[in-house]
């Protein structure tokens, strides 16, 4: 059996989609599954950033038009798995897909004008190819139902992993961070409602000796976060990380005293999987899979509620008491990615053998 997988996101990011692909083509390779085979496409590349835009979306569109399709032809594969929504459509091979989540579905306006329609086409042509269809979480599976109610005998669920873990050493010590901060992970960008949470830790900031640590990538409708943060003159409690390396992400899960995660939208929740298997306390939106995959684990709150979520931020940094972490632990042992790679790679013998 000979698998190509689609690796070509990992040209333009490293969240999301992009972590999803690494750790399970790994966990493949940790298990045994040697018959996976990675396909890319060449990346154009411009130091200005209005440019590269133009240049990915050529790339991508020309790869998914042709060039992934004739690779898979060329290596003669049993199978393609394209890891989200945009896949060939001359596509010959039988092709699993991934489905992480539907937002632009739900809230195409808070998406560049070009993305609905042009995303919409990729996952049509997607769900009328796949044979089969990996959602994330159920509510990811529920939300594409009420969209597409003919397809759930394609569907299964697998869960996403974690592996942040095993990232963490005693050894390393991030000096730079030597004070009490509370940490939020999560791309730069609208749905992740960051400005909420900016606008709750300026309601209390003076009762609070902790900064706020946003760690992730630049994402993209993002300048009023910035200006948020200049207009409030916090730029000294709210520092910027852009991307860290998974060592230094363990580290500060591991010593922040309170992680926040307050999506308006979310299909999985990769970073709140990550914080509770860090033992930290987490707050998190009381909305779509955050409430399957955090279970009772993480306090909720209302992710347009700005006055809640400060009033939650103060009591889980005043709160003592501790997490019943035994619990927690067994509840993650259903988060790992090597059950998603085995879960995964059943479905391809179904479809192969």
């Amino acid at each position: 059996m000979k698998i190509v997988f689609d690796t070509s996101i990992l040209n333009y990011t490293n969240a999301g989609v992009a972590r999803y692909i690494k750790e399970i083509i790994q966990a493949f390779y940790n298990l045994g599954f040697y018959d996976i085979k990675r396909a890319t496409n060449k990346k154009h590349i411009s130091n200005n950033r209005n440019i590269q835009r133009i240049f990915n979306f050529i790339d991508q569109t020309f790869w998914y038009r042709k060039g992934l399709s004739k690779y898979v032809e060329e290596v003669e594969c049993d199978l393609l798995h394209c890891p989200s929504f945009a896949s060939p459509s001359n596509i010959k091979k039988p092709m699993v897909i991934t489905i992480h989540d539907v937002y632009f579905l739900r809230n195409p306006k808070a998406f560049h004008i070009y993305h609905y329609p042009l995303s919409k086409y990729y996952l049509n042509n997607s769900i009328n190819k796949a044979e089969k269809i990996i959602c994330v979480s159920n509510f990811t599976k529920n939300e594409l139902l009420s969209f597409y109610p003919n397809v759930e005998e394609k569907i299964h669920v697998i869960y996403e992993g974690t592996s942040i873990k095993n990232h963490f050493s005693n050894d390393k010590n991030y000096s730079e961070y030597n004070f009490p901060f509370i940490l939020s992970v999560a791309t730069l960008e609208p749905r992740k409602n960051l400005i909420n949470v900016i606008k709750a830790f300026s309601l209390i900031k003076d009762k609070i000796d902790h900064k706020l640590i946003l760690v992730g990538g630049y994402g993209w409708k993002n300048k009023a976060i910035y200006s948020l943060v200049k207009n409030l003159a916090l730029e000294d409690r709210v520092l910027f990380t852009g991307f860290v390396t998974d060592d230094k992400l363990a580290w500060l899960y591991q010593n922040t005293k309170l992680f926040v995660y307050i999506p308006f939208y979310e299909g999985f929740g990769l970073p709140v999987v990550e914080a509770l298997s860090m033992g930290c306390k987490c707050i998190t939106s009381d909305i779509g899979a955050l409430n399957e995959i955090s279970n009772n684990y993480s306090e909720r709150v209302n992710p347009y509620d700005v006055e809640m979520i400060s009033e939650q931020i103060l009591h889980s940094l005043n709160d003592n008491k501790k997490n019943n972490y035994d619990k927690i632990k067994q509840w993650m042992t259903q988060f790992t990615w090597e059950n998603a790679a085995r879960e995964t790679y059943k479905i391809y013998e179904e479809i192969v053998l």
